[in-house]
């Protein structure tokens, strides 16, 4: 079988998989020869997301594409208001996402930030923040997302499988209710904007958020283990309005697309 634009879904994701095994399996073989070099740890955490994630989108493009790079996925073109409107969504999904993290899985993270020194921590927001937000965009909605959804031929079931399989890659049971939360949002996010950017931005927000919380932990600015600030009840609050905001959009986007469909009918008629 050719491999090409028109091919199904199904190969297009056997595919991906099949390329994502072989770039972690090469990338863990590359990381043990320069882990022997004594390769700084922040160096060590982009060059594996780039490696694994980056190689993975960039031979999936070619192998369907014929190129490696898509540009209309990386297009700027999308509505500005859209820019607030994701980082106020994202504002409404920590309190939710946060309820259901581990904090004991934060334990290794908070020995990678003791003493950080602001250079190093720079280097950090760039390796753990900016590169994991592209690339991981990039498999995970511009390419994942679309293919699990043709296939599923349902677009919100698509969205909950692709959260959770994005939950699932980061091989962390004990958060996956936190990051499929998360994977929800991007996924609705990239659904409706259309937009790449959009997504990264929320993405990067939510990895840097991480890194300053960690700091300043560690800098005695803020609580670790301090008492949540809200009951259950209140956690609710937020996921309500999320859900009426998307309800929202859903209700905007039927109404746009039974007007293109009338117009296109009235021209053919």
């Amino acid at each position: 079988m050719t491999l090409n634009a028109n091919s199904s879904p199904l190969v297009k994701l056997l595919t991906l998989l099949g390329v994502c095994l072989v770039c972690v399996i090469f990338s863990s073989v590359l990381l043990g020869v320069l882990l022997q070099t004594g390769i700084d740890k922040a160096v060590e955490l982009g060059f594996t997301t780039v490696l694994c994630f980056g190689t993975s989108a960039l031979v999936y493009q070619r192998i369907f594409e014929g190129k490696f790079f898509n540009k209309a996925l990386f297009s700027f073109k999308t509505k500005a208001y859209w820019y607030p409107l994701a980082l106020i969504l994202f504002l409404i999904t920590i309190p939710i996402a946060s309820y259901f993290e581990n904090p004991e899985s934060d334990e290794l993270l908070f020995k990678l930030f003791h003493d950080v020194s602001n250079l190093r921590l720079i280097l950090f927001v760039f390796t753990m923040a900016f590169i994991p937000a592209v690339f991981e965009e990039w498999v995970f909605r511009g390419i994942l997302q679309k293919n699990v959804i043709a296939l599923c031929k349902n677009d919100y079931l698509g969205i909950v499988i692709s959260a959770a399989l994005f939950s699932l890659a980061h091989f962390d049971l004990s958060n996956f209710v936190s990051r499929f939360i998360l994977g929800l949002l991007l996924g609705l996010l990239f659904y409706y904007s259309k937009s790449i950017w959009v997504n990264i931005t929320v993405h990067f927000l939510n990895n840097l958020s991480a890194i300053l919380l960690l700091t300043a932990e560690d800098r005695g600015l803020t609580e670790a283990d301090g008492d949540l600030l809200f009951d259950k009840f209140v956690y609710i609050i937020p996921f309500i309005f999320m859900f009426l905001t998307f309800v929202v959009l859903a209700h905007r986007n039927k109404i746009l697309t039974e007007r293109k469909e009338y117009l296109k009918s009235k021209e053919n008629y």
